[in-house]
């Protein structure tokens, strides 16, 4: 199985457990644009690049400020399971901010509105207070993309996410097209590389079965890697369940497919050099 196949068995007769945000639909999957096309232009079809976050910063009162790009002068809006909205209009180069409380593990849809139509952001925006990461896309049967480090450099062994049947996508940031490899309680299972943008997520190619694990990344001459343990999420109500894990967080989240997936967040750490 490789990045982007996926995780979760959708179930065909499951509702979609966040179809109440907003006033359309927000968890529909967002078609990829165009190669070269900017962020800002539809194509001659009529597609429309959906919002996209750039950035999310921590400020001193614990609020979380997400910065991003949409089409300009569009209403972009952030939209919570429970009918809470936030909008914002982007600027004349599509440039928007948010600001949103982060007492809670908190997701949101997102969303812009322009020329009478709605475009959506694939995936959930996940919001997380603490030291760790600030925020993070969480994206129904691939890798979680949290937000890309400032200057890129080193390694970063960012999450983990997982299904029922223990299928695993590895995801961080490292050196653009840098080639990486992931290794399991020390043995190698998949070799891979980074985009021209620095971001990695590697689908492994077995199961990860229950119990605790050691995975690593190797990168040029450096190495990152994080513990975690495998376990079924307990009940839980609601969309979402984050909790702290060291340093930090395990979140289990219904899929728009009715499914739970687990993603594994880590606060990020300098890389350390590759062992021999």
């Amino acid at each position: 199985m490789r990045a982007g196949s996926v995780l979760i068995p959708l179930a065909a007769t499951a509702a979609l457990a966040l179809a109440g945000c907003g006033r359309s639909a927000p968890w529909a999957p967002a078609r990829t644009a165009t190669a070269g096309q900017p962020a800002n232009v539809a194509d001659d079809g009529g597609y429309r690049p959906p919002p996209r976050l750039l950035t999310a910063a921590r400020g001193p009162d614990g609020q979380v400020t997400l910065a991003g790009q949409g089409l300009p002068g569009a209403a972009v809006r952030l939209s919570s399971p429970d009918g809470q909205e936030q909008t914002a209009e982007a600027g004349a180069a599509g440039e928007w901010t948010l600001t949103v409380p982060a007492h809670n593990a908190s997701v949101y849809g997102l969303s812009q509105e322009a020329d009478g139509r709605r475009d959506q952001a694939q995936g959930y925006l996940l919001v997380l207070p603490g030291s760790g990461p600030a925020a993070a896309e969480l994206r129904s049967g691939a890798g979680a993309r949290t937000m890309p480090p400032n200057p890129l450099t080193g390694l970063r062994l960012d999450a983990v996410d997982l299904d029922a049947s223990g299928a695993a996508v590895v995801s961080g940031w490292t050196a653009a097209s840098q080639s990486v490899r992931v290794l399991i309680d020390g043995a190698p299972v998949d070799d891979g590389a980074a985009s021209p943008t620095g971001r990695f997520s590697l689908a492994l190619p077995k199961p990860l079965p229950a119990g605790p694990h050691l995975v690593q990344v190797l990168a040029a001459n450096t190495s990152a890697q994080v513990s975690l343990d495998v376990a079924a999420p307990a009940p839980f109500g609601g969309v979402l369940h984050a909790v702290p894990r060291g340093s930090g967080w395990r979140v289990d989240w219904l899929t728009p497919a009715g499914g739970v997936q687990t993603t594994f967040l880590f606060k990020p750490s300098v890389s350390g050099e590759a062992k021999p």
